[in-house]
């Protein structure tokens, strides 16, 4: 009886050259997320060094890095499971979900893994920067810290524009010219950005580097933990405020309503 082509075993899949290609780039991947791993964990001890905080405090300028810690991990266990796309596309067919070949469902899970890590990084370093943002007193908050910092913060632009860029399905709303392993790109307005895994490593490593160097040059967020009614480790905002200021803020406070 002549073997369904459809169909291919699992040990038969694996012995595949472009399996074993591409689970070597997922090897690669790894190596790079987890130096990411190691050198945020580097970056967290030099400003907790820096900076002396107790541990009742909590420090968003040493927090921060626990944040992208977790996203750094969870884009490297999204990576890791690419390796078990058979398992994947195994059991969508048996869930009868159509058109999972193997083929397709690697191709999407690709993208899926690099393009939502790209919002995810994004995502947290912009917040992180508006944190900091707030303790300013500027409204060129970005442009001063391109000025101190013009290396890690034109990568981190660029973090931006890629992450803007996913959001428009892949196409770019400006023009945008970067350099790869290859050489430098341009990318004309409204065409499909390129990358490689290098570029994308310097990005998210120079980015975690301008938050390092932010961190360092800010003061702190200003909230400290504390036992209130036996309840531990609640987070309270320390503030400025004398009793003649709660004094006059509560002469001018609303009526509470009536029951």
């Amino acid at each position: 009886m002549e073997a369904n082509k459809n169909y291919i075993s699992r040990t038969d899949y694996n012995m595949l050259p472009e399996v074993i290609k591409n689970n070597k780039h997922i090897d690669f991947c790894l190596k790079l997320i987890k130096k990411l791993i190691d050198y945020n964990s580097e970056c967290k001890a030099i400003v907790g060094n820096k900076h002396d905080v107790p541990n009742y405090i909590i420090d968003y300028r040493i927090v921060q890095f626990d944040l992208y810690e977790n996203i750094l991990k969870c884009i490297y266990y999204n990576c890791f499971s690419l390796k078990y796309v058979y398992d994947i596309s195994t059991y969508m067919g048996f869930k009868e979900i159509k058109n999972t070949t193997i083929g397709n469902i690697l191709e999407q899970q690709r993208k899926h893994v690099t393009f939502s890590s790209i919002v995810m990084i994004a995502g947290i370093f912009e917040d992180s920067r508006k944190e900091f943002e707030q303790k300013k007193e500027t409204k060129n908050y970005f442009k001063d810290m391109e000025k101190k910092y013009p290396v890690q913060t034109k990568l981190f632009q660029l973090l931006n524009d890629f992450r803007n860029t996913v959001h428009s399905n892949g196409k770019t709303s400006k023009e945008l010219s970067y350099k790869t392993r290859s050489g430098t790109l341009t990318i004309k307005k409204g065409e499909v950005f390129q990358y490689d895994h290098w570029l994308l490593y310097r990005i998210i490593r120079d980015s975690i580097e301008l938050h390092k160097l932010l961190a360092l040059d800010n003061e702190a967020a200003m909230i400290r933990r504390a036992n209130i009614a036996g309840v531990k480790n609640a987070a309270v905002l320390r503030t400025s405020v004398t009793m003649e200021d709660w004094d006059r803020l509560a002469r001018n406070a609303p009526p509470l309503p009536i029951e």
